[in-house]
């Protein structure tokens, strides 16, 4: 079996934004397979997070951390172990490998057949060893991983300049593209706010207690009628996410909203009129995030508000469609809020319009079909 490009990926290929992306672009020229998650069907998924299975898996990877990290590597994660005959099976010419639990894989696969191996660092892998059980359990490994990048990946790319320069000063990766999570450029006209309703706000996003989304409901209970939050929320684990629920639920001005599927999330959201991010720095991953969400509120436009996230403001400052909080708590959100204005609001959503080409998808993955052609 063979294909040009063999794209790798722990999660869902058809719900993760980044893979989506890379398939989009890459069938421009290339005949291309994907193997995710989703390639194994729901029960390996089950089976993983069952509880004797999990602890057995988390076991198992701290011993190989601990007493062969190299060798040990490529069939390390559960994920890397069931997609491994899928992934022989195959003869691309390139692998692009999403995720550090398959890069070990890859790599396999370039020495037994000199395949190319592209890397996309979603983030910042020894960052998520942030409890010390969690750096007990992967630390090692994920450390003998990205020692490998410079020496044995024919390319990388990642999301953001300062992961770039985390990897660049921990491990010496050098060949590192920075390729924005922007989002397909759709032909939306920015619409002015109407006087007789409030200001529409909008969040949609993962229901993690990581992001403390209960800040965001702060807010519009201290904002009161003139403005309202609309939570689009997905996933969670079920405590946490009815806590939310429960909030939410508790204050007139804040609604819940049902999720859409990927290719109507855009459209969606342009039915609001500021997208709302305040993504709290707990987390190395946190401190330095530009997530997808923050260009799907460009394509939509809408004016953004964010707490002082370092690489969301780079982009607001420069292409000016949002607001940047002077401190990361709930007070300066809720004075930035009331500073605007309504002719102010439909200025920021003009200022994602203008910016919107720019920041598409078109645009900013041209840059991994240019890697691709330079490896061939």
């Amino acid at each position: 079996m063979t294909s040009d490009i063999l794209i790798l990926c722990s999660s869902d290929s058809r719900r993760d934004p980044r893979v989506i992306r890379q398939r989009v672009e890459l069938e421009k020229n290339y005949s291309v397979k994907v193997l995710g998650s989703d390639f194994l069907g729901d029960s390996f998924s089950k089976q993983q997070h069952a509880g004797r299975s999990w602890r057995l898996s988390q076991f198992k990877l701290m011993m190989i951390g601990f007493f062969c990290p190299r060798l040990g590597a490529p069939k390390a994660y559960p994920i890397a172990k069931a997609l491994w005959a899928p992934i022989f099976e195959q003869r691309p010419t390139v692998i692009v490998c999403n995720d550090l639990e398959l890069l070990g894989c890859a790599l396999m696969h370039k020495k037994q057949f000199g395949t190319k191996v592209i890397f996309d660092a979603h983030e910042y892998y020894p960052g998520q060893t942030s409890s010390v059980v969690q750096r007990l359990i992967h630390g090692r490994l994920r450390t003998e991983l990205c020692r490998r990048i410079d020496s044995e990946v024919d390319f990388s790319i990642t999301v953001c300049e300062s992961i770039r320069n985390l990897y660049e000063t921990n491990f010496g990766v050098k060949r590192m593209e920075i390729i924005w999570n922007c989002s397909k450029f759709l032909e939306i006209e920015p619409t002015q706010l109407e006087q007789n309703r409030p200001i529409r706000f909008v969040h949609h996003g993962l229901a993690s207690p990581s992001r403390e989304i209960e800040n965001m409901i702060k807010v519009f209970e201290c904002l009161g009628p003139e403005y309202e939050l609309n939570l689009i929320l997905v996933g969670g684990k079920y405590k946490y996410r009815q806590k939310i629920i429960d909030l939410a639920e508790s204050l007139d001005n804040v609604h819940l909203v049902p999720p859409v599927d990927f290719e109507e999330i855009v459209p969606m959201l342009s039915n609001y009129d500021m997208g709302l991010f305040l993504l709290p720095s707990n987390t190395i991953n946190h401190r330095f995030a530009l997530p997808n969400k923050f260009f799907e509120f460009v394509q939509a436009r809408l004016g953004v508000i964010i707490w002082p996230s370092e690489e969301m403001k780079k982009v607001i400052h420069r292409f000016e469609f949002g607001l940047v909080t002077n401190k990361a708590d709930v007070l300066s959100v809720v004075a930035a809020i009331k500073s605007l204005s309504r002719e102010e609001v439909f200025e920021l959503k003009k200022a994602s319009a203008r910016a919107s080409v720019e920041l598409s998808s078109e645009r900013e993955w041209r840059k991994l079909s240019e890697i691709v052609n330079s490896l061939n």
